[in-house]
C-alpha cells in the first residue's frame, strides 16, 4: 500500500481542538489505514492506505475526526513521493538563509502564480515568498509568530485551505515517509 502524509490544521493550539495523538492513530486504524505514525502534537500523520486520491483520503479523515472528536478540522493529504518532490523543489535551498525561518504553507489545491503578487502587501521588506502550485514557501526572518503571512491571510488571499509547517518538520515527515515506504 502507498504511503501518505496527512496535515491537520489548527489542533492542539492554545487549548483549542484538543486531539490526543494516540486516539487519532486509533481512529485512523478504524478507518482502514495501516502503519499509522504521528509526529509531534500538531497533527502530522504518516500512514498507508489502499488506492485512493489524496482529496478522498483527506475527506475520510475529516469525517473521522468530526465523528470521533466532535469538531471539524481542515486536512491536507500528500502522497509520500509528492512530499519528497516538494522538499526537492525548495526555492531557498541554495541560499544562506536561517532554515529555522523557512516555512511551507501546504495548500488544499494548486493555485496559479498570480496569487503570489497578492500576498506581497502583507509582507515586510525582509520576507520572501515563492508560490509553487499547491504550496507557498516563505522566509520570515522575524519568525512565524510575527509575520502577517499566517494561515488565515494565505487562505483569504489565495481562496484555498492551508496549513503551515516549518522546514524542519516538513523534512522530518519526508524522511519518515521515505523510511516507511514499501
Amino acid at each position: 500500500m502507498p504511503v501518505y502524509i496527512a496535515l491537520l490544521r489548527g489542533i492542539n493550539v492554545s487549548g483549542q481542538k484538543k486531539i490526543k495523538m494516540e486516539t487519532l492513530r486509533e481512529m485512523m486504524g478504524a478507518l482502514g489505514f495501516e502503519r499509522v505514525q504521528s509526529y509531534i502534537q500538531s497533527g502530522n500523520l504518516i500512514f498507508h492506505a489502499p488506492a485512493g486520491t489524496p482529496p478522498a483520503l483527506a475527506q475520510s479523515i475529516r469525517r473521522g475526526i468530526a465523528g470521533t472528536f466532535g469538531f471539524e478540522v481542515p486536512v491536507i493529504v500528500f502522497a509520500g513521493e509528492a512530499l519528497r518532490e516538494i522538499m526537492d523543489a525548495n526555492p531557498f535551498a541554495t541560499e544562506s538563509l536561517d532554515e529555522k525561518r523557512i516555512y511551507i504553507s501546504y495548500l488544499e489545491q494548486p493555485v496559479d502564480n498570480s496569487g503570489e503578487a497578492l500576498l506581497h502587501k502583507y509582507m515586510t521588506p525582509e520576507e520572501r515568498i515563492v508560490l509553487q502550485e499547491n504550496r507557498l514557501w516563505f522566509y520570515c526572518p522575524g519568525g512565524y509568530g510575527k509575520t502577517r503571512l499566517n494561515n488565515n491571510t494565505v487562505e483569504r488571499v489565495l481562496g484555498v485551505k492551508a496549513t503551515t509547517r516549518n522546514l524542519k518538520t516538513s523534512m522530518t515527515l519526508c524522511r519518515m515517509a521515505t523510511a516507511d515506504s514499501p
